[in-house]
């Protein structure tokens, strides 16, 4: 424990002496200012006027840069893609993403050009092979990517990697950016589109992956064509609107609306219930929450966070209320058991909601228990009021979440009781189909008993 300590003492230090050089980049004006998706450069400027005093976002930060120079001292490797999740080239490509997220917000905080210099040469070796890659050689998904076996996988690739673009884009000349984004992005976020209709104008978890893909690289570019097109999506003139996917469900949206704002009318009921379940809530959330944040840096018009009576704020809460006494998200449809609100995904989720909600202090205790932050301007306000003392209890109160757009397909019950340190909890489900991932049992319930399976 002492060893652990003395550890990250040492990397605090390293990090604000880091803050504290003069960085060596200056900013080449293209059009939109930038960074402009997550972090902006006010905020970056405040976070690094705070760096050294804000105890969880100092340790967040210093983990995360002994990862990515962990990471960066193995070398680049972008090989041709071949396998399914698990394997190798998958992975790798996973990977990939991951770090260079994560170097771009380093490179933002801390003006060491090591980590752009990282993003710029993973991007230039991606930009020599995409023009040439076939579909990927797997042929099990209806949408074939091009580094993943699956359109979903090559949208969270350029999710990420759209963030990490971003914070170096002003670093990089013009005839740099020029060329990634002529070569490598706009094709890409045309291949996930107009290539991929029945993928893209769907409505479900996977196509908000691929709407938010589109939608951010087109923030990052300046394309507002792009930024439209995620947002409403294709035409549908040339779609088979009785196709079906391979998970078994119909490819278009049965009010003929389509890209992000559909993916937020069409699942989500008034009270934030996602009729997929709460696994697959957990894992489009953080896409609906990154680009809403995004969009609301580029487009605060938009007013995004009160769309349809601020049902993505309403939808984090709805989505802890979904949890058992550890935290795991009930087994609702086809979801897995095991996963629960210290995913990565949630703690994203729950400082956006912080932030740009009511910054409810029960928000804080969750924060709190997941013990990291997002490394922008939400989760420096979480991590401010965690030193401030500001949290208080997330109390998981007996609730009715209605199912269906309007709220009237059904729902889910939650009725818990705690006596002492013992805690009942029933969840009674009569909730719609649940698009491709529900099951059948639309009229079930299980009981917990201190966060432990009885029924």
């Amino acid at each position: 424990m002492l060893k652990s300590f003395f550890s990250f003492l040492l990397l605090s230090v390293l990090l604000i002496s880091c803050v504290k050089k003069e960085s060596k980049f200056t900013s080449a004006p293209k059009g939109a200012s930038h960074p402009n998706l997550i972090l902006t450069s006010k905020s970056v400027s405040e976070i690094k006027s705070k760096l050294g005093s804000i105890p969880l976002f100092d340790q967040t930060l210093a983990i995360t840069k002994e990862e990515v120079d962990l990471e960066i001292s193995k070398g680049i490797s972008v090989p041709i893609p071949k396998d399914m999740a698990g394997g190798y080239t998958h992975t790798q490509h996973k990977l990939n993403y991951i770090i260079m997220q994560k170097a771009g917000v380093l490179f933002q905080l801390l003006g060491d050009e090591k980590y752009a210099i990282f993003i710029k040469e993973m991007l230039f070796e991606y930009a020599k092979i995409f023009p040439k890659l076939p579909l990927h050689p797997q042929t099990r998904s209806y949408s074939r990517g091009k580094l993943f076996w699956q359109c979903l996988n090559d949208s969270n690739w350029l999710v990420y990697t759209s963030q990490a673009y971003d914070c170096i884009y002003s670093w990089l000349s013009k005839e740099q950016s020029d060329y990634l984004n002529k070569t490598l992005f706009r094709p890409y976020a045309d291949f996930l589109s107009i290539e991929n209709p029945q993928y893209f104008n769907r409505v479900h978890n996977h196509s908000t992956w691929g709407n938010v893909a589109v939608g951010m690289i087109g923030l990052v570019m300046n394309d507002d064509e792009l930024v439209h097109r995620a947002l409403y999506g294709l035409d549908k003139v040339n779609v088979d609107l009785t196709a079906k996917d391979n998970d078994g469900g119909f490819i278009f949206d049965k009010n003929g609306k389509a890209g992000f704002f559909a993916n937020l009318d069409s699942p989500f009921s008034p009270d934030g219930y996602y009729t997929e379940g709460p696994y697959y809530q957990r894992y489009a959330i953080y896409p609906f929450l990154i680009f809403a944040e995004a969009l609301q840096n580029n487009k605060p018009e938009l007013k995004i966070f009160e769309y349809k009576n601020g049902v993505l704020i309403k939808a984090v809460h709805a989505l802890l209320n979904l949890t058992d006494d550890d935290g795991e998200f009930f087994p609702l449809n086809d979801g897995q058991k095991g996963m629960s609100y210290y995913t990565p995904s949630l703690v994203s989720a729950v400082n956006i909601a912080y932030y740009y909600g009511t910054q409810n202090p029960e928000l804080l205790s969750i924060a709190k228990k997941q013990n990291q932050v997002q490394l922008d301007a939400t989760g420096l306000a979480i991590a401010i009021s965690l030193k401030e003392n500001k949290e208080e209890k997330f109390i998981k109160k007996s609730i009715e979440l209605s199912d269906g757009s309007l709220g009237d397909e059904g729902g889910i019950s939650i009725l818990r009781h705690q006596k002492l340190n013992e805690t009942m909890t029933l969840v009674y489900k009569y909730t719609a189909q649940g698009l491709s991932h529900g099951h059948y049992d639309k009229l079930s319930f299980s009981m917990y008993e201190n966060g432990d399976e009885v029924i």
